[in-house]
């Protein structure tokens, strides 16, 4: 069986904590990584938020050290969300994750938008 890294894009109010704590953990077969790895890990940190001139590429391994090859990685930064639902650079998230986890499945959670406002 291949390696599978599933990428949960948090996108906003569509229930991403609720996920991460009661269903995203008990997915048989993968090592979950939410928040407290991929916002708190100094990797993580620099994949969200260096600079180009200072960003390093990072590698799977470099990011996620993990018993089991297949992982799941939740997160609502990646979509660009901050404080305030200002977007951080969404587009620099993408391909920094793309490159670090190439072939990862993505994802979403959607709902109906108008009952975000």
């Amino acid at each position: 069986a291949s390696v599978r890294t599933l990428i949960h894009i948090g996108l906003p109010r569509t229930a991403s904590t609720f996920l991460q704590r009661q269903v995203f953990p008990k997915i048989q077969g993968f090592n979950f990584f939410g928040v407290n790895t991929t916002f708190y890990s100094e990797p993580f940190q620099k994949l969200l938020y260096s600079d180009e001139s200072l960003y390093k590429h990072q590698s799977r391994d470099q990011l996620i050290r993990s018993e089991s090859e297949n992982i799941f990685l939740s997160n609502e930064l990646f979509c660009g969300q901050s404080f305030g639902m200002n977007a951080t650079n969404r587009t620099r998230t993408a391909l920094r994750l793309k490159q670090s986890f190439p072939g990862a499945e993505i994802v979403l959670v959607l709902r109906n938008q108008l009952s975000l406002l």
